[in-house]
């Protein structure tokens, strides 16, 4: 792990984009990157569990079981649900899936809906959204110091839980993720009505009152850029 970010450090400056930083490093060895990055982000799960109370509902688990034994991937996902008057949902480096009860809900417990919700936050690890949100509250450098000792880690992902869950995803992460999303989603088997219903969910409720989406961009675009997925695939 300390070889990550030895090698970012010598790399500083350098553009990496479209979450392709990690994928890059090490000259391409992409499981040792993953390994700091589950690192990072299970030091913050630790952090955002010790102040939250776990539901015991296992369709959120159970969902996302099914997609992660359906693609390859060699992220760690985890997948939790947590009681929260808050509708919400967020991906943490490394594969560490969290949603609300109150996101169930506003679902009606729909299982299509909530899988796209599910795939669309896998997508933010997957193309490395996730771990670029690190990047943007610590230079590499930093980074680099931060991660040669267990404590300097675990200091820095506990400062930085609270503020990584008030940031938000660029609109282009956010396309992004719904493309990746709408294609873990269809070859897992759920239908791809659930993609456009919870669209036009949104669409027809106030979303800036929903924290979960108020950052997220232009709702009717990105229901156009699913359904024209959609109709390409016809």
């Amino acid at each position: 792990m300390d070889r990550l970010f030895e090698y970012f450090g010598r790399k500083a400056g350098k553009a990496y984009k479209k979450g392709r930083w990690f994928y890059d490093s090490l000259l391409g060895d992409e499981e040792e990157a993953i390994k700091a990055e589950f690192a990072f982000g299970y030091e913050m799960a630790k952090d955002i569990a010790s102040s939250s109370e776990f539901e015991k509902d296992q369709l959120v688990k159970s969902i996302g079981a099914t997609v992660k034994n359906k693609i390859s991937t060699r992220h760690r996902f985890n997948f939790y649900t947590i009681k929260s008057e808050e509708v919400n949902a967020f991906a943490l480096p490394g594969g560490f899936i969290f949603l609300t009860d109150s996101i169930l809900k506003l679902c009606n417990r729909d299982e299509d809906e909530i899988a796209f919700i599910v795939c669309h936050e896998m997508a933010h690890v997957i193309k490395g959204h996730a771990m670029e949100r690190i990047l943007a509250q610590y230079s590499i450098n930093t980074l680099a110091g931060l991660v040669r000792t267990t404590g300097m880690m675990q200091n820095a992902a506990k400062q930085l839980a609270t503020k990584y869950l008030t940031s938000s995803y660029s609109r282009d992460n956010e396309f992004e993720a719904d493309l990746l999303g709408t294609k873990l989603m269809l070859k897992c088997g759920y239908k791809r009505e659930g993609a456009v219903k919870l669209l036009e969910r949104l669409r027809q409720n106030d979303v800036s009152s929903i924290s979960y989406f108020s950052s997220h961009p232009e709702i009717d675009r990105r229901k156009l850029e699913v359904q024209k997925f959609f109709n390409g695939i016809s």
